[in-house]
């Protein structure tokens, strides 16, 4: 029997941004000999599938995102199905309990870091901040990083989706086996003639573009 792994999603599920790409990294149908199952509080109805489950049953949906208890239920009732699962796959925003529960349970944990770690994220604001003469504006505490430390110690294995996310965990002493290279899709080897090619017979987009990226309401999107 293969492997099968359950993945937890912290929010609503809309097949878009990170969400889109946690389905794409956990199919219903994947060539690897592992069986993927997700699990998120509630799911867009357009965006259902066969191997997504809603942790909050619809009829208590309503009452449980008023009461703001949607994460807590979903993280319980990820731990309970977990015991018929073989792996953890947890995303951010996942409380340090809960992840350390699932090692206490046997379970290898492979954890997902979209961004760099929250400690590079907050040097590089305040960084920002200093050099414009303000006062650090950002969402991100010292209990914030000691909590990310905390999680990473629990984790068997943690996903890196990029080089300098790879780093920011080096430096915040995460061992370096832990640390898992990947990317979400990219890959040179399917494209190995692209780069020899010359710049009229590339996708226009390969040409020298400058783009102008505006946050709103906090400073603390970590693009790294």
């Amino acid at each position: 029997m293969m492997p099968r792994v359950l993945a937890v999603y912290p929010v609503h599920f809309v097949d878009r941004a990170v969400a889109h790409t946690m389905a794409r990294l956990c199919p219903a149908q994947v060539q690897a000999p592992l069986a993927f199952t997700m699990m998120a509080p509630s799911i867009e109805p357009i965006d259902r599938r066969s191997n997504l489950i809603a942790a909050i049953p619809k009829p208590f949906k309503k009452l449980c995102y008023t009461l703001r208890i949607d994460r807590p239920v979903t993280e319980l009732r990820y731990l309970r199905k977990l015991r018929a699962f073989d792996a953890a796959y947890i995303w951010p925003k996942i409380s340090t309990p809960t992840i350390a529960r699932a090692k206490a349970a046997g379970k290898p944990v492979f954890l997902e870091r979209i961004n760099c770690s929250t400690s590079t994220a907050r040097s590089i604001l305040d960084d920002a901040y200093a050099r414009l003469g303000l006062t650090p504006q950002h969402s991100i505490t010292s209990e914030m990083i000691r909590d990310e430390i905390e999680q990473t110690r629990h984790a068997d294995y943690v996903f890196c989706p990029s080089p300098l996310v790879k780093t920011s965990f080096l430096e915040l002493g995460v061992p370096a086996e832990k640390l898992l290279l990947t990317s979400y899709g990219w890959c040179s080897d399917r494209f190995p003639t692209l780069l020899d090619q010359p710049p009229t017979l590339r996708s226009p987009i390969s040409r020298s573009r400058s783009f102008l990226w505006a946050a709103f309401a906090s400073a603390k999107e970590r693009i790294c």
